[in-house]
C-alpha cells in the first residue's frame, strides 16, 4: 500500500484536502492545470514588474465572502495557498494534468503531463486518488439574446469582480469600456441555469449569494449607485444566507421578480436597455452596465480525466456519487470532491473535502511518520542582547508606491539592525528557505517583515523563523496600511513610519514557550441524532473510545421522530443500519436519559459531569475526554394560525410525509391539496430559512401525485428553493400536475372556514395578480425547524456561543464550519443550522476528521499567550474568579495565608479578560505586561522622522 495521496485540481477543494492529509504526515501530490494555484477564486496575474505582489488586486474572492467579512476573504483564501505551498508535505504540479493511470486502490501509478506541450513531467505514485477538478463557468454568449461578445458593457459576475477588485480605492466604479462613472447596474440570475431547453435544468446554487455580495460591495464603493436583481427565486438556503440577502436588499438592492430577454444597446452612449414583465405590467428600463450571473458547468476536462480514471458521470457531465457517501465514485480508492460533482457552496465544499481525507487516510493506513512541530535549539540566543533582521518584501513597498533601495538604506541605520535584505515574495517557500538561512549566518534573535499584504502572513512567518531557531514570539510582521498614501516622500516617510514601529516593537516582546501536555483518546459527543451517531462511527472505527451523551430514552434525534424519506428510500435503512452499529459498537457507550450538568479543562483533556436518570436511580460520573461534539439537532416548530392543532386536516410537512406514505391513502380519492410554505419562518421573528421544508412539500406533493392521480396538487411559495440537483426534483412536481403559485410576503395565503366546515384558501398569484379561492381537504404548513430549547444553556455550559436565533455559532460559517475558537470543541449537523440528512452525514465525517487529530496525538503543547499571578499582589478579591468565561481561576490558600489565585497554564486560553479585570493587576498575559504594552503606545504615539 502507497503511502502517497494524488490530488487532481488546485482549487479551494482540493487544496483543502491536501492540507488535512499532509497534516496527518501523508506525501501529497497536487495536479492544476492553471499556472497558479486558488482556482476560480484567483484570477491570472499579471504584471509589468517581478517586484509586484500577487495578492495585491488578483483575488476573486466570491462566494467565500459568505457568512463573514466581506474584505477577509481574500487572507483566508492566501492562507490556504500559502500553506500548501510551503509545507513539507506537498508537491505541487503547476500547468500539468493527468495522462495516464495504471494499478488499483493503494497502488495507483499516475503519469503528469504538461498541459502545453503535452510531455510526461513525472510519475506518481499514489494510495488513494481525490478528483477535484472544480467547474468552468458557463459561456453567456450562447443565449445570443443577452448579448455578451457584442455589446462590451455586458459582463459576467467574475469579469465584475475584477472591475470591483480595481475600484476598492476609487470613490465609485467606472465601465471598463468607456471610463464613465457607473450610476445603474442590472444583474440577471440564472444565465445557463434552471434551462430546460439547453438541458441545464439543475441550479447553479452559488449564483444568488455572489450577486447579493456584489451588490452589497457596489453599495459600499458608491451609496449612490442603483442596483437592480432580476431573478426568478433567490436560493439563499445556507446558513447566514438569509441575512446576506437582507443586508443587500437593506441597502437599496432592487430585487424584480421577472426574466428579461432581448437586451438592445444605444449605439450612441452604449447604455443597454430591456423590457420585462412585473405586477401584471410590461416595463422598460435603461442600464449603465448589465452583469449576467452564469450558472456552472463541469470542469473542461472532466469528461477526459474521467474517461482515465474510468469513473462514472451523471446526466449533466458531472462526477456521479453515492447520495449518502457523496465522496464515493464507483472506482474504489478515486474520490470526489466540490463542484467536480455538481455545484456546491463552499462550506459543503469545505466538508466534503474533510471527508474524502478521511477516507482517503483511513484507506492508506498510518502514514510512515508523523509531522514535528519545530522547537527553538538549545542554544538560543533569545535572552541576548536584541539581533535584529529585517525582510523587507518588494511587492508590499511597491504597493505603498516605495522605492526598497531608499528604505533598506533608511533600516541599516538603526539601532540594533544587525542584518537587512530585500526580495519579492517572501511567503514563497524559496524565500523563506533564504531567510532562515539568513537567520542562522547572522545570528538573529528578533525579526521583522514587512510591509505584507496580508496579516495572515504571521503566522507563516513566525513558523518559518521558529524552524530557524528563532523564538516565534520574537517575530514581528509589519502589514501594508489599508490607506493608501501618495507616491513619493510621502509613501517612503510612512514606510520607514511603519517599519521603524515594527522594530521598536519587536524589542519590547520577550520570548515565550510552550510544554506537552497529555491527551485523552476519548470523544464526547452531545445528541445522539443522525449526525451525532455518524460522528460517533466514524471516530469509533479508528479505535477512539466515543461516549454519546442523550437526553431522551432513545437515540436517533430528528429522524427518529419525524421520519427519514424526504432524501429518497435509501435513507431509512442508512439511519436503522447506524443506529444498529452504535448500539452494537465496543467503542462506542451510549449514555440515555442524561445530561451534561458541568464542564471543563482543555483540549486534549476536558473533565465534563453527566446525570443520567435511568432507573432505579440517578446516577452522576465524571468522564475525562479530548475533544467535544455538540450535536444537539433541532425541533420542529408547532404553528398557531392555519386551525393548526384544531383541524385534523391541518398538517406540518414531516405530518404529512407519515400520513401520504401509507399504505390505503387516500381515503377519498381526488381530494384537493394545498401547501402552503414559510409558515412562520422568513419574518422578522425568524429571519432564517430552514433549507429543507421546499424540498419535504415536493417530496409530499409527488407521494401525493403518485397516490390520488386525480387529486389536484397546490404549492404556493415566495421563493422555491432547490439548490443543486434538486431542481430535478421541482421539474417532476410540475410535470406531475403540481400546480405551483408564487406570493408576495406581504400579502400571504388565507384560510377560513366555509360551508360544512370546508377550508377555503384565498390567495393572490402575485406574477398573474389573479385571486384564488380554493375549497380544501388537506392543509399542509411548512414550518421552520427550531434550535433546541436548552441550546443557549449548553452553548454557556461548554462556553461557546449561540446566535439570535438559538443555533450554535462556529468559527465561520463557510470557512470554519464545524468547529469554535475554543480548541477541541466541534459543532455537527443541525445543531448549528437546519440541515439535509446527506448533509450531516458528510459533516460528521469532516468532524470526525478534525477531532480525531487531537486525539490521535498522545501530547498537545500548551502554553505560550496564557494569564499568569503575581501572588504577593493578589488579594484574593474572587474578581477574576467572577469574570473568566472559562471558570478556571481558583484561589488557593496554600500559596499564601488569605489565598491567591491560581490559574492553570495548560488550561488558560489566553483572552486576557481576568487580567483586564484584575483591580491590583496582579495578573498579567503573557506578551501584553503593561510595561511591554506601555512601551508599544509610546512607539506607536512616537514621531519617525525619515532623513
Amino acid at each position: 500500500m502507497e503511502k502517497n495521496a494524488l490530488i487532481l485540481g488546485g482549487g479551494i477543494a482540493g487544496l483543502s484536502a491536501a492540507l488535512q492529509l499532509a497534516d496527518l504526515g501523508y506525501p501529497v501530490s497536487v495536479v492544476t492545470d492553471e499556472s497558479h494555484i486558488g482556482g476560480k477564486f484567483v484570477s491570472d496575474f499579471s504584471s509589468d514588474s517581478e517586484d509586484a505582489c500577487i495578492w495585491d488586486k488578483s483575488l476573486s474572492i466570491s462566494a467565500l465572502h459568505l457568512g463573514g467579512n466581506l474584505h477577509a476573504s481574500p487572507a483566508v483564501l492566501a492562507s490556504f495557498i500559502l500553506r500548501v505551498t510551503n509545507h513539507p508535505n506537498i508537491r505541487l504540479y503547476k500547468q500539468a494534468n493527468l495522462i495516464s493511470i495504471t494499478g488499483t486502490v493503494g497502488n495507483f501509478v499516475a503519469g503528469i503531463g504538461n498541459v502545453i506541450t503535452g510531455q510526461q513531467v513525472g510519475e506518481v505514485h499514489a494510495g488513494t486518488i481525490v478528483l477535484a477538478t472544480g467547474f468552468s463557468m458557463f459561456d453567456p454568449a450562447l443565449q445570443a439574446e443577452f448579448g455578451y461578445g457584442r455589446y462590451p458593457n455586458v459582463v459576467t459576475s467574475m469579469e465584475l469582480e475584477r472591475l470591483l477588485a480595481t475600484s476598492q480605492c476609487q470613490d465609485g466604479i467606472n465601465r471598463a469600456s468607456d471610463g464613465k462613472r457607473l450610476k445603474n447596474i442590472a444583474f440577471i440570475q440564472c444565465v445557463g441555469s434552471r434551462d430546460m431547453a439547453a438541458s441545464r435544468e439543475y441550479c447553479s446554487s452559488i449564483c444568488c449569494m455572489f450577486t447579493a455580495k456584489e451588490a452589497i460591495m457596489l453599495r459600499e464603493l458608491d451609496p449612490t449607485v442603483n442596483v437592480s436583481v432580476f431573478y426568478m427565486d433567490t436560493r439563499a438556503c445556507g446558513k447566514n444566507f438569509e441575512d446576506f440577502l437582507l443586508r443587500a436588499k437593506q441597502l437599496g438592492t432592487r430585487y424584480i421578480r421577472s426574466m428579461p430577454a432581448d437586451i438592445k444597446e444605444d449605439p450612441i452612449t452604449e447604455n443597454l436597455s430591456f423590457q420585462y414583465f412585473e405586477s401584471g405590467q410590461d416595463k422598460n428600463e435603461e442600464f449603465d452596465l448589465v452583469v449576467l450571473s452564469t450558472g456552472i458547468r463541469p470542469a473542461t476536462d472532466l469528461q477526459r480525466v474521467a474517461k482515465i480514471l474510468n469513473i462514472a458521470l451523471n446526466d449533466y457531465g458531472f462526477v456521479a456519487v453515492n447520495q449518502f457517501c457523496p465522496v464515493l465514485t464507483n472506482r474504489s480508492g478515486i474520490f470526489a470532491v466540490a463542484s467536480g460533482q455538481g455545484s456546491l457552496e463552499v462550506s459543503e465544499t469545505l466538508a466534503l473535502a474533510g471527508y474524502a481525507a478521511t477516507l482517503a487516510a483511513q484507506m492508506m493506513g498510518e502514514p510512515k511518520q508523523k509531522p514535528a512541530r519545530h522547537e527553538v535549539r538549545a542554544d538560543s540566543n533569545e535572552d541576548s542582547e536584541p539581533r535584529i533582521g529585517i525582510f523587507l518584501c518588494r511587492g508590499g513597498l511597491k504597493t505603498m508606491g516605495v522605492d526598497p533601495r531608499l528604505v533598506e538604506d533608511s533600516m541599516k541605520k538603526l539601532d540594533h539592525v544587525v542584518f537587512v535584505s530585500q526580495d519579492t515574495m517572501l511567503c514563497n517557500g524559496e524565500r523563506l528557505k533564504s531567510m532562515q538561512q539568513q537567520v542562522r549566518d547572522h545570528d538573529i534573535n528578533r525579526v521583522v517583515v514587512g510591509p505584507c499584504i496580508l496579516k495572515t502572513n504571521h503566522l507563516l512567518f513566525q513558523e518559518a523563523m521558529q524552524a530557524a531557531g528563532v523564538n516565534r514570539m520574537l517575530v514581528e510582521t509589519a502589514s501594508v496600511p489599508l490607506q493608501k498614501v501618495a507616491n513619493g516622500a510621502r509613501a517612503r516617510a510612512a514606510a520607514v513610519e511603519l517599519l521603524t514601529k515594527a522594530i521598536g516593537n519587536v524589542k519590547t516582546y520577550e520570548p515565550l514557550h510552550w510544554h506537552a501536555e497529555p491527551v485523552v483518546p476519548r470523544a464526547l459527543i452531545v445528541g445522539s441524532g443522525l449526525s451525532g451517531m455518524a460522528t460517533a462511527l466514524a471516530l469509533a472505527d479508528r479505535e477512539f473510545q466515543v461516549s454519546i451523551v442523550e437526553k431522551e430514552a432513545e437515540p436517533g434525534g430528528f429522524l427518529r421522530k419525524h421520519g427519514a424519506g424526504l432524501e429518497g428510500s435509501e435513507l431509512p435503512q442508512v439511519f436503522t443500519d447506524i443506529l444498529s452499529r452504535v448500539q452494537k459498537h465496543p467503542n462506542i457507550e451510549l449514555m440515555t436519559h442524561s445530561n451534561v450538568v458541568k464542564f471543563g479543562g482543555r483540549q486534549g483533556h476536558f473533565v465534563t459531569t453527566v446525570e443520567s436518570r435511568n432507573e432505579p436511580q440517578k446516577t452522576v460520573r465524571q468522564l475525562d475526554h479530548g475533544a467535544v461534539i455538540l450535536a444537539i439537532g433541532t425541533v420542529e416548530h408547532k404553528p398557531v394560525d392555519y386551525f393548526y392543532g384544531k383541524d385534523p386536516r391541518v398538517l406540518t410537512g414531516s405530518e404529512a410525509r407519515h400520513l401520504f406514505h401509507e399504505e390505503g391513502f387516500p381515503n377519498k380519492p381526488g381530494g384537493i391539496y394545498a401547501f402552503i410554505q414559510c409558515v412562520d419562518s422568513r419574518n422578522e421573528e425568524r429571519p432564517y430559512c430552514s433549507r429543507t421544508c421546499c424540498l419535504e412539500a415536493i417530496d409530499n406533493a409527488l407521494a401525493v401525485k403518485s397516490k390520488d392521480p386525480q387529486g389536484q396538487v397546490y404549492l404556493f411559495y415566495r421563493d422555491l428553493r432547490t439548490p443543486g440537483f434538486f431542481e430535478k426534483r421541482f421539474l417532476e412536481a410540475r410535470r406531475a400536475g403540481v400546480i405551483v403559485v408564487q406570493y408576495d410576503e406581504t400579502k400571504p395565503p388565507v384560510v377560513t372556514k366555509g360551508i360544512d366546515d370546508r377550508l377555503v384558501l384565498s390567495a393572490a398569484d402575485s406574477a398573474s395578480s389573479i385571486d384564488l379561492l380554493i375549497n380544501l381537504d388537506w392543509l399542509i404548513l411548512a414550518v421552520p425547524q427550531l434550535a433546541q430549547s436548552e441550546a443557549k444553556e449548553i452553548a454557556g455550559l461548554f462556553h461557546v456561543q449561540a446566535n439570535a436565533d438559538g443555533f450554535l455559532m462556529e468559527m465561520h460559517s463557510n470557512l470554519g464550519s464545524v468547529a469554535f475558537p475554543n480548541g477541541g470543541i466541534f459543532v455537527v449537523g443541525a445543531a448549528h443550522g437546519p440541515q439535509l440528512a446527506s448533509e450531516c452525514l458528510s459533516q460528521a465525517q469532516g468532524v470526525a476528521a478534525r477531532a480525531g487529530r487531537i486525539l490521535g496525538r498522545r501530547f498537545l503543547q500548551m502554553g505560550g499567550i496564557v494569564a499568569k499571578v503575581d501572588g504577593d499582589k493578589c488579594a484574593a478579591c474572587l474578581t477574576c474568579v467572577r469574570v473568566c468565561p472559562f471558570k478556571l481561576p481558583v484561589i488557593n490558600r496554600e500559596l499564601k495565608a488569605m489565598g491567591s489565585t491560581s490559574i492553570s497554564s495548560a488550561d488558560c486560553r489566553g483572552c486576557g479578560i481576568c487580567a483586564a479585570e484584575c483591580p491590583n493587576k496582579a495578573i498579567e498575559l503573557s506578551h501584553y505586561e503593561v510595561d511591554n504594552l506601555q512601551a508599544r503606545v509610546k512607539i506607536a504615539l512616537s514621531e519617525v522622522v525619515c532623513d
